[in-house]
């Protein structure tokens, strides 16, 4: 290929949201995966366990104190014609979240205080850490949602490269130079969520130029927006949310609560290696997700399963050959990590075939939402998470983290089992209804 083909490809892909959406999404993670033989080497795997516990807190907190109203911006976005009328409706949508994830904040850490004091809670400095941190990624992903929504690409890779800098700065400063081991790692994790709360402030400061009233005033004829517009949009979501939530991390809790802290952080390190498998499968979904969208929403009920299936190789294949190399590379972990991690190759060959199995939800689901039946999503995200949490439940009092492992095998073919029957659902309402 000669250099001014080269060159051109390059131009091509960099004009491409949707490759940079995705270059976006790799290098959201970056961070912590450049950071795995730092870490492992500065924990035991015990010390590793809480730090996995405080990580969990961070995926949860931050849909908690929100109430999910990030997922009610694109009704703000798309239900008010371009130009300053928009920005007027988005800033108000902002300063309503803001009050929300605020209140959540102060809220949860007079709780916090009030349980220390009592001796309900165990006295740990961390723990307010990990309340900020959630409170700058509730109020800081309505930024990316908004980047998503406007298809600003370039803006989301700026603000995934700004965070993952941050992260392994941050990570180097404070775990290797001043050694602060589990704490430092935390607050490792809560810089770029201030980094990406400070990049909100900063677009919610460039919406605010427009309005020159307060929030429910009637400026220009346009109305306010109240929290009540914003959580009719976003509540709904919430439980969806949450389940999966508890799908993906319920996991380690239950573990800790079985005494397995040592087992917790070996299988929460394999998680953490093992993830190039989910990376691949997001990227590739949404990577095919507008063609999806596409060729389903054209199909008649006669061939709408006939669409849909051949989506089911397309991610499987790719996800397939990450596992594979996730699997070749294993043996290579204690090398790298050290010797607490001993026999930590086991575990991340499971969990990469774990993910191999989960990848097939994204088909599963796709078809779901396209069918016009995207009213089941929540109640099939909510029926597997049950069900995942029973068996990771049952599997882990008496077979420890290998029963946890098996238990995840099992719910995530169970997930894309709920999921494809529901697809069988929807698809007799398209067969009776014509198009999707």
């Amino acid at each position: 290929m000669s250099t001014e083909n080269l060159r051109t490809r390059l131009s091509a892909m960099a004009a491409n949201p949707t490759v940079m959406f995705l270059f976006a999404g790799v290098a959201s993670r970056a961070g912590s995966v450049i950071l795995i033989p730092l870490y492992a080497r500065s924990l035991s795997p015990v010390e590793y366990g809480k730090v996995a516990l405080y990580q969990s807190l961070l995926v949860f907190l931050p849909l908690w104190f929100s109430l999910g109203s990030t997922s009610a911006l694109p009704h703000f976005y798309f239900s008010t014609k371009e130009g300053p009328e928009r920005e007027v409706r988005l800033f108000r949508f902002a300063l309503v979240q803001f009050r929300i994830v605020a209140t959540a904040f102060l809220v949860h850490c007079v709780l916090v205080w009030a349980g220390m004091a009592l001796g309900w809670i165990a006295k740990d400095g961390v723990v307010y850490w990990v309340l900020f941190g959630g409170a700058c990624l509730g109020f800081g992903s309505l930024v990316e949602s908004y980047l998503r929504v406007s298809r600003r690409a370039h803006q989301a890779m700026l603000l995934s490269i700004a965070g993952a800098a941050t992260q392994i700065g941050s990570g180097l400063l404070l775990v290797w130079y001043l050694r602060r081991g589990a704490l430092g790692v935390i607050e490792a994790q809560v810089a770029p969520a201030v980094v990406t709360a400070i990049a909100a402030i900063a677009l919610v400061f460039s919406w605010s130029r427009h309005d020159v009233g307060v929030v429910g005033a009637h400026v220009g004829g346009m109305p306010g927006v109240s929290a009540v517009e914003v959580m009719r949009f976003s509540l709904p979501f919430l439980p969806h949310f949450l389940a999966g939530w508890v799908y993906g991390m319920a996991d380690r809790w239950i573990l800790a609560g079985v005494g397995l802290d040592a087992d917790l952080g070996r299988y929460a390190l394999a998680s953490q290696i093992a993830i190039p498998v989910a990376l691949v499968a997001t990227a590739t979904n949404d990577a095919q997700t507008a063609e999806i969208g596409r060729l389903l929403s054209q199909s008649s009920g006669r061939d709408f399963l006939t669409a849909g299936r051949r989506f089911f190789p397309r991610i499987l294949i790719p996800v397939l050959v990450a596992a594979i190399g996730v699997a070749l590379v294993s043996p290579l972990v204690p090398v790298l990590l050290g010797p607490n991690y001993e026999g930590l190759w086991g575990f991340v060959v499971a969990v990469a075939l774990i993910g191999v199995v989960e990848s097939l939800y994204y088909p599963a689901s796709n078809m779901l939402y396209f069918s016009g039946k995207s009213a089941l999503i929540p109640i099939a995200t909510i029926l597997s998470a049950i069900a995942s949490l029973v068996l990771v439940w049952g599997l882990a009092s008496f077979a420890g983290v290998w029963g946890v492992l098996g238990a995840r095998l099992l719910g995530a073919g169970l997930r894309v089992f709920v999921f494809v029957f529901f697809v069988m659902i929807a698809a007799r309402a398209v067969r009776r209804g014509g198009v999707a």
